[in-house]
């Protein structure tokens, strides 16, 4: 039987694997908030740990950027969201993410980027007083069914 070499690095030692797989959430998380671009007296609180996907129901390990605003401060609140929304003249688009599964309502949107096994979950929820937005990050998985 023989085991393929990626496998055998994991194996012998998974301890480095486990640090790439850090950073590269980390450095993502990074690149997020960063492309975000929040004016300053907006807070961006960072976390690590699960988060579930919100179409499939998956539990994935990554990160979690959280900020909000008051919309009479910041009334072009819309539009830091969108930011994160990846097309030919962003950022984001230039470095080929792309749109996923999105919804668009008068008191919130959501959409999901991805970029080879790394993806985002964007949300963003309004009224007349204050806007909050989510970032979720990880990397997809994949899950073979029977």
């Amino acid at each position: 039987m023989r085991i393929a070499l990626p496998l055998l690095f994991l194996l012998v030692f998974p301890h480095i694997a486990i640090a790439d797989s850090k950073q590269d959430i980390s450095s993502l998380c990074r690149e997020m908030a960063k492309q975000l671009a929040l004016p300053g007296d907006i807070n961006i609180n960072t976390s690590r740990g699960t988060f579930n996907d919100a179409y499939d129901n998956i539990v994935h390990q990554g990160c979690r950027l959280s900020a909000g605003g008051d919309i009479k401060r910041h009334p072009d609140y819309y539009s830091y969201l969108m930011r994160l929304y990846p097309t030919k003249n962003n950022p984001l688009g230039r470095e080929h993410w792309q749109p996923d599964r999105q919804s668009d309502g008068p008191d919130g949107s959501s959409f999901t980027i991805s970029r080879g096994n790394r993806f985002c979950q964007v949300s963003g929820s309004w009224n007349d007083k204050f806007f909050n937005y989510q970032v979720e990050c990880g990397k997809k998985i994949e899950i073979r069914r029977r």
